[in-house]
């Protein structure tokens, strides 16, 4: 059976430009009522996509967005991000192709984001109710100067709380509100009141389990195995491969350096870890005199990605047997460049962390 390996680069997606550009914007100039209706007028606009702009005008467009970006933040006044908003609209009017719409998307993201934290910060009911101003206007409601109590009010020494204050008044208007028939609520409860007794529980017979099944395993450091094959140390071992390259030769051949010719599935590792390299920029794949090679790189930041106009692609890389074979005989490979890896063993009494 052929063993056979495939190595997956990622790749940034671009947007679909070609429907972008394919999209063509028609102005129908509408005839006047003494014209047929049949006779109208199309007039083409340009296209908006142009992937031959200057690029000293797309460096001077992503220039003027990442200004406004950098204005952006939370102590920006309401009427300075409606300016950078119509700032934004003026300068997309330039715009010819994708990285430029990224950067005008990402000035409308973060304007609205700061929008709406300013809406949810708004204070809201402020006309919440006032318990002192109720009790005022309560107070001037009861009062005998404003409305005389029932003249049927026998006469008699009264609190001078209770000369000031015309409580009929209040508890009429209370009355009417709260209609209702009267139950029985007594305020101590039911007249006769019966005591739950608490019934105690038996006490359950313990169940004696022996002691050797709930004794806890005491580990110790010699009884937790490291796993040395780890994606994370390997991938770090092949970096320190192409870090010790002489600097009079940099790079090495791909072959040279993934195949291991004690073992093919070692060899498969090493081409998967050299993948993650590549991924992340630290590695690098170029051919030379037909010959793939790799050697060590840095990764790229963004304004250099924008820039220069650096794009990640995909590949596809196939290895069997026959093809590992081929490599050490030509090659002449005896010890491989990645040190070969012991294989783990799982032991039933070991821990492996």
């Amino acid at each position: 059976m052929t063993n056979t390996i495939w190595l997956f680069l990622p790749r940034i997606i671009m947007s679909n430009s070609q429907a972008w550009a394919s999209q063509s914007q028609t102005v129908v100039a509408e005839a006047s009522d003494s014209e047929a209706p049949s006779e109208k007028e199309e007039e083409h606009v340009e296209l908006p996509y142009d992937p031959d702009q200057d690029p000293e005008e797309r460096r001077a467009i992503r220039r003027e967005y990442r200004q406004l970006l950098r204005g952006i933040d939370d102590k920006t006044t309401d009427e300075q991000l409606a300016s950078a908003v119509l700032k934004a609209n003026e300068i997309s009017q330039s715009v010819r192709n994708n990285s430029e719409m990224v950067l005008d998307s990402s000035i409308f993201t973060h304007a609205s984001d700061l929008h709406s934290q300013r809406v949810r910060k708004l204070k809201f009911g402020t006309g919440a109710f006032n318990i002192a101003e109720f009790l005022v206007r309560l107070r001037g409601y009861m009062t005998k100067e404003q409305v005389l109590c029932d003249e049927d009010e026998e006469e008699g020494p009264q609190d001078e709380e209770e000369d000031v204050l015309c409580w009929d008044r209040i508890g009429r208007l209370a009355l009417a509100k709260t209609r209702r028939v009267p139950t029985l609520a007594p305020m101590y409860g039911p007249l006769r009141l019966e005591q739950r007794q608490r019934k105690t529980r038996a006490p359950r017979a313990r169940l004696d389990k022996d002691a050797t099944e709930t004794q806890t395993q005491e580990l110790s450091a010699s009884d937790i195995v490291r796993s040395e094959n780890e994606t994370s140390t390997n991938v770090n071992k092949l970096r320190a491969v192409l870090d010790d390259l002489p600097e009079s030769q940099p790079t090495i051949n791909l072959f040279k350096l993934i195949v291991n010719p004690q073992s093919f599935s070692q060899t498969v590792e090493n081409l998967f870890h050299l993948s993650f390299l590549v991924r992340d920029g630290d590695a690098a794949v170029v051919m030379e005199d037909d010959l793939p090679v790799v050697f060590r790189s840095e990764k790229p930041t963004e304004n250099q990605t924008l820039d220069e106009g650096l794009k990640k692609r995909q590949l596809i890389f196939e290895i069997d047997v026959a093809t590992w074979k081929r490599a050490i005989e030509v090659l002449q490979l005896k010890e491989p460049v990645v040190p070969t890896r012991h294989p783990s063993t799982n032991s039933g009494s070991k821990w492996y962390g």
